[in-house]
């Protein structure tokens, strides 16, 4: 997705020329976003895939992790490629 480059079997991430220094954590989320570029992924989803449990509705270990992602991809001042899907999830994409 734009200079997004994921490739979770070397473990590395990065934007344009910029290498995102990622805890593992944030890691797992990007990579569960990006194998679905394009697509929502609900919430429950990423929560079993990054956690590998459910944390339940009410937690929001999700949205924080997100915004710590959304801080490290958009460092440089690149557009946000996170986007929140209200109510539902989180959509890796160009644009709002």
């Amino acid at each position: 997705v734009a200079d997004l480059v994921v490739d979770p079997g070397a473990w590395i991430a990065r934007r344009g020329d910029r290498d995102l220094a990622l805890t593992r954590t944030e890691f797992r989320l990007l990579a569960a976003l990006a194998e679905r570029a394009g697509r929502v992924v609900p919430r429950d989803l990423l929560m079993e895939e990054v956690w590998g449990y459910d944390f339940g509705t009410g937690s929001s270990n999700l949205d924080v992790y997100v915004s710590y992602l959304r801080r490290k991809l958009e460092a440089g001042g690149e557009a946000r490629l996170v986007h929140t899907a209200r109510g539902v999830g989180y959509v890796l994409r160009e644009g709002a």
